[in-house]
């Protein structure tokens, strides 16, 4: 978890760090562009925008079957409709760790940060209680937030690019807690956020139906061949 704070009497100071950093220009203009928006602009640690970042350690897993077991995605599964090949990581053997900084909750923003880095989620219904790997940041948005505009944001061609700005590594691409929890945010008006969150989140909402109807028709369709052999 990041421990970045940034006070607002320091936001023209951070400003000016977030755009000058490694003077990549095309972020340059991308702050540019966010001043000239009036809105507000505050980081990721900023309370208003989340609760928590968290990067979960390093650590050896152990698999097991699902009835031992939660389901554990990798950063390549998180944007997949039903991912394939379900893994189950061992709930006794990663008891703390599952509870502390692995379990995922509903409206939780998802980033991939390692590999390919900045794909970025939010967490639907049918995500609620399972665990994914360290390769995937977590930010547990605030409750003064509507969740879809964080998730817009982040998503958007601006998001991208402030998220992917100071990646590293030399073979795999890396970033780290930290980086995410500086990333500004734009904040419109609540009516405002809510507008354009609403939309994601109704999106999220079909997306979570989709997923329960599509197990009941494969489960209708498994059931009928079992009972015509009789």
């Amino acid at each position: 978890m990041c421990n970045v704070i940034i006070r607002k009497n320091n936001a023209a100071i951070w400003l000016k760090i977030a755009k000058r950093t490694y003077h990549i220009p095309l972020i340059d203009a991308i702050i540019d562009q966010l001043e000239l928006s009036r809105l507000e602009l505050v980081p990721v640690s900023d309370e208003r925008v989340s609760n928590q970042v968290i990067l979960p350690g390093r650590f050896k897993r152990i698999y097991v079957t699902d009835a031992d077991g939660i389901l554990f995605l990798g950063g390549k599964n998180i944007q997949q409709f039903d991912p394939p090949d379900p893994k189950y990581l061992s709930k006794k053997g990663h008891k703390e760790r599952i509870t502390r900084e692995l379990t995922i909750h509903q409206n939780m923003i998802l980033i991939t940060c390692s590999g390919t880095v900045g794909r970025v989620v939010l967490a639907p219904e049918h995500f609620e209680g399972i665990a994914t790997s360290q390769h995937i940041i977590r930010i547990v948005p605030s409750e003064q937030i509507n969740p879809g505009y964080l998730y817009a944001f982040l998503a958007s061609d601006y998001g991208y690019q402030l998220i992917i700005r100071n990646k590293y590594g030399s073979v795999v691409d890396e970033i780290d807690d930290h980086q995410v929890s500086t990333i500004p945010i734009p904040l419109p008006d609540k009516e405002t956020m809510d507008k354009i969150g609403n939309l994601v989140l109704e999106a999220n909402d079909k997306l979570t139906q989709a997923y329960y109807l599509e197990k009941e028709a494969i489960s209708q369709v498994e059931k009928l061949i079992i009972d015509n052999q009789k």
